[in-house]
């Protein structure tokens, strides 16, 4: 099947979607140069419907549509892909402000506050700068232990509107024009941070849900571990703490905000946290010995 052709087969029938995941069409990119030409695509209309109604049928969140000038593979692989887009770290979340995933590591050195400004960006007129996209963080005191909250802005955006500004300057604009231009880059910042603040509440709410769904679910499962009797005597099988530190080296409770567990996924948790117990036991056991002793 050439490329034309398979772009005729989508464009007749994207309705299969709803019952693919947006992994399974990352994996049916990948069958062929066709299929991956047809999904990978950031502009056609159909490929982009393709992956929303995978998005709208499969994901919890997100809900909304993507945010402007992002396309839907993008918006889902800020869900479904949890490293930080810079250094690959794991241990990374999602600022929506900037629509990309940072690690701590990353977001300190991408950021920078006002007062960390050279001299030649402090020339870039103030209104200007508040309109640009920012996240509010603490930063310590210089010779202090106090902390004040300041507004942090990504310096490729600082680097990219000094280069405006100096545009501008070297063209000799007059004051009315510079003004102008100081207005609308505030007015756009100020609806930009409106509309993207949906996404954080949005992720806030849903993974309050999810976490609180998939609790209840890791709750009923230490429930009918712990109704299993032992062997010897009516004693409980398994040790309640013993069980928490299963779930805790299985990273368990760090995950249950992202994704909603299925029944299945339940299932291989209670199995694996069967198969691990012993050895989890046995640690326990020594770290008792030691107490003893």
């Amino acid at each position: 099947m050439d490329r034309q052709k398979a772009e005729e087969h989508w464009i007749g029938d994207s309705s299969f979607s709803k019952f693919l995941s947006p992994l399974d069409l990352i994996e049916l990119s990948l069958v062929c140069k066709s299929f991956w030409s047809c999904l990978s695509s950031r502009t056609s209309s159909t490929t982009q419907m393709i992956w929303r109604l995978s998005r709208e049928q499969f994901l919890c969140h997100p809900k909304l549509p993507p945010p402007a000038d992002m396309c839907e593979q993008d918006y889902i692989s800020l869900v479904l892909y949890n490293k930080c887009h810079f250094c690959k770290n794991v241990y990374s979340l999602t600022v929506w402000v900037f629509c990309r995933r940072f690690c701590k590591l990353c977001l300190k050195e991408r950021t920078i506050c006002y007062n960390n400004f050279n001299e030649a960006w402090k020339k870039i007129p103030l209104k200007a700068i508040r309109g640009l996209r920012y996240i509010k963080m603490y930063s310590e005191i210089p010779y202090t232990e106090k902390y004040e909250l300041h507004r942090y802005y990504l310096i490729e955006d600082i680097k990219t509107l000094y280069d405006e500004f100096i545009v501008l300057a070297l063209q000799n604009k007059d004051n009315d024009f510079i003004a102008s231009w100081e207005l609308d880059k505030h007015m756009k910042g100020n609806i930009y941070m409106k509309e993207i603040s949906k996404y954080s509440k949005e992720q806030l709410s849903v993974q309050s849900t999810i976490f609180r769904n998939n609790m209840i679910k890791l709750g009923k499962i230490l429930d009918s571990l712990m109704e299993e009797g032992s062997i010897d005597d009516n004693r409980p099988k398994y040790e309640l703490d013993v069980l928490y530190d299963c779930l805790d080296a299985k990273n368990a409770f760090s995950t249950t905000d992202q994704l909603l567990l299925n029944e299945k996924e339940f299932k291989i948790m209670r199995e694996s946290l069967v198969a691990m117990y012993p050895e989890i036991k046995k640690r326990h056991n020594k770290k008792k010995r030691k107490h003893v002793l």
